[in-house]
């Protein structure tokens, strides 16, 4: 699916069948992907459901498309169901069309109200069968053993070998 999609975007933006077909095949075999698919994590088809979303709401944006907004949503309901961080693809689509939309207030409002409805309502019913389950909205959260300091060194040297690897 991510391969689709970048397959035809790659082909779009350089109109050469060639680079869509090096740029589909960076995408998909890099060693991430290849990890995340092969490990069987919820990463990969959280990733290709949130590109999904990007790409369709793209679509939609330069087309003002119905359709492709009812889709962009529906991938950003399918995201938000696989992770919850999910959730941020229906903010992202939401303040998007109110701030970006050349279209009148009103129909950005009704786009918004749209996008935000279909992106959230799968994971709200998620949410509410696991209080009526369980008690809790999303599950137990044990205390991190690692502080805030140990975070920040590990992201100083995640990015300082990318800095190195670019000199």
């Amino acid at each position: 699916l991510t391969g689709w999609w970048t397959a035809e975007h790659f082909y779009r933006w350089f109109a050469s069948r060639w680079l869509a077909a090096a740029g589909t095949l960076l995408v998909t075999l890099n060693p991430v992907s290849l990890r995340w698919d092969l490990e069987g994590h919820s990463d990969g088809l959280f990733a290709a459901l949130a590109l999904g979303c990007v790409v369709y709401f793209a679509a939609y944006a330069s087309s003002g498309s119905s359709r492709l907004l009812v889709a962009a949503a529906l991938l950003a309901a399918a995201a938000a169901s696989v992770r919850y961080v999910g959730l941020t693809l229906a903010v992202f689509g939401c303040f998007s069309i109110l701030a970006l939309s050349s279209a009148s207030v009103r129909a950005r409002l009704r786009d918004a109200v749209v996008f935000s409805l279909i992106a959230a309502f799968p994971l709200a019913l998620i949410i509410l069968r696991n209080v009526l389950a369980g008690g809790m909205a999303t599950g137990v959260r044990f205390p991190q053993k690692t502080s805030v300091g140990e975070h920040l060194y590990v992201l100083w040297e995640e990015v300082s070998r990318w800095m190195l690897n670019a000199v």
